[in-house]
């Protein structure tokens, strides 16, 4: 399957070429494929094997040699949406982040503790500097989140792989901060240790 795709993009590349302006409402089931610092993601139906639909995703990921020095230098991860479930996605990247040595803030109204640390209901409750604010949130709430974002002391927006927000991400760039989009930080910490 995978290598059917593959061929598809290869072969269909000047008709995806034609559809970047296409925004792609329905990215479930999508396969994505990295062109440099963008991705293209292309919809595929596997059974007829015609391309659906194309979008290019106007998000800028900093190199990963830069995402590197990042985790290097911060110490202080505040997770947006930390469940205290074990099972869910935010609980073991949060728990193989605290593990390597970070300090977790567990950032959700609905619990009062995870992993061992006290819940803050929101960003503006925690005191002090945060180094990344990580996000497991809908894209479509990672606006609101930039926007709280803003109003504290913090320096990398980091939304979790899977979630992008074109305004979020260019309501902070114009503000001059670190934005990185649709990207497991625990999956970047071990590429980059």
């Amino acid at each position: 399957m995978e290598q059917d795709l593959v061929f598809l993009f290869q072969n269909f590349l000047p008709k995806i070429m034609q559809h970047f302006n296409n925004k792609a409402s329905d990215l479930s089931g999508a396969i994505i494929f990295c062109k440099q610092s963008n991705y293209v993601i292309v919809r595929v139906d596997s059974k007829i094997k015609e391309i659906k639909e194309v979008y290019l995703m106007p998000v800028e990921n900093p190199s990963l040699e830069e995402i590197g020095a990042i985790l290097k230098k911060s110490k202080r991860i505040a997770v947006v949406g930390l469940s205290n479930k074990p099972d869910r996605t935010s609980y073991m990247v949060s728990e193989v982040m605290q593990k390597a040595g970070y300090d977790i803030i567990p950032v959700n109204p609905s619990v009062d503790e995870v992993l061992g640390v006290k819940a803050v209901a929101s960003l503006k409750d925690i005191e002090g500097h945060i180094d990344i604010v990580n996000v497991f949130r809908r894209s479509e709430q990672l606006f609101d989140v930039a926007k709280e974002f803003d109003e504290i002391d913090a320096d990398v927006f980091w939304a979790q792989q899977g979630l992008v927000n074109e305004e979020a991400y260019e309501f902070l760039k114009e503000k001059g901060y670190t934005v990185i989009m649709d990207l497991c930080i625990k999956v970047a910490h071990a590429l980059t240790k």
